[in-house]
Order: C-alpha cells, then structure tokens, then sequence
C-alpha cells in the first residue's frame, strides 16, 4: 500500500530544516496564521515534493506569489524548495531572490525552462550536469522580479549571511 503524501511532504521538511538548522512549522498548512513549511529568524520556506521521483519539476507563479506575500508580512525572505521526489538535499532546487546571492560568487548559467499558464518547468536531469561542479544559479522572472534556481546545498552557505 502507497504512503499518504504528506509522509513524503513531512519527510522532505524534515530534511530541509535538518540541513538548513532550522525549524519546521507545525500543522504546516493547515494554520492559517502560520504560513510556510519551514522556517528560520530570516526565512520563510515553502516545500514542494513528490510522491515519486520525476524528471520534469514546475515552479508555481501562484505558489511564488503567495510565499513570497506572506514572507514580507513576516518580514523574512522567502525560499521556495522543489525536489525531484527523493526528498534529498542533492535533488532538491531552492528558489530565492537574485539579490539573495548577488556578489555571493555564483555563476549564472542558462538553462532550458517553459513558462506556461502560471507555471515555469524544467528538467531535472538538464540542470543537474549544467551545475555540476560549481556554484551557479539560473535566473528567470515572476512578475518582473528576479529570481533565480539555485541547488539547496549551495544556498546553505547564504543563508547565514541574512
């Protein structure tokens, strides 16, 4: 018998707040006046998972806007994290503001990415080799805001600058 989805959704936060040191939010979800699904002193972050491991990954303008809403009603900085399934650190994609790592030493690469009816997709299997060895970032834009895809293991030495 398959496991429910939020295994995979607690799992994957789980792991998150494990790497970054920071906290989960309890009921995530399910409290209207706590946002988010994990979160620091400074960041508010949004878990996305999947109950098997796929290829094709989507970042939700939807999902953007309303993260990165309640974060400023936070006054935190929002993080949108995106895996292929595995609920790994190495599969996992964070998505931030590109001031978020302007003069932190990343490399801006291009990659192929859809946007289409509210939504950005990529391959996992594209990006993976295309930041293979170094720190990079793929920038992109959500309502004339920059933002970029970073690997979640490269954010982590950001994120105690905030």
């Amino acid at each position: 018998m398959p496991k429910p989805t939020k295994y995979y959704s607690t799992t994957q936060e789980r792991r998150i707040a494990d790497f970054f040191g920071w906290k989960t939010v309890s009921a995530s979800g399910a409290r209207p006046f706590h946002p988010g699904d994990v979160k620091s002193d400074q960041w508010l972050a949004e878990c996305k998972t999947h109950i098997k491991e796929i290829d094709r990954l989507t970042v939700s303008k939807s999902v953007w806007r309303k993260l990165a809403n309640e974060a400023r009603s936070l006054h935190k900085l929002p993080v949108l994290f995106i895996d292929n399934g595995t609920q790994k650190i190495d599969d996992t994609w964070a998505v931030v503001f590109s001031r978020c790592i302007d003069d932190k030493g990343f490399e801006m690469v291009a990659g192929p990415m859809v946007d289409s009816e509210g939504q950005l997709s990529f391959r996992h299997s594209d990006l993976k080799p295309l930041f293979r060895g170094k720190k990079a970032s793929l920038p992109f834009f959500i309502d004339s805001t920059s933002l970029c895809i970073v690997r979640a293991v490269d954010l982590q030495e950001v994120v105690g600058d905030y």
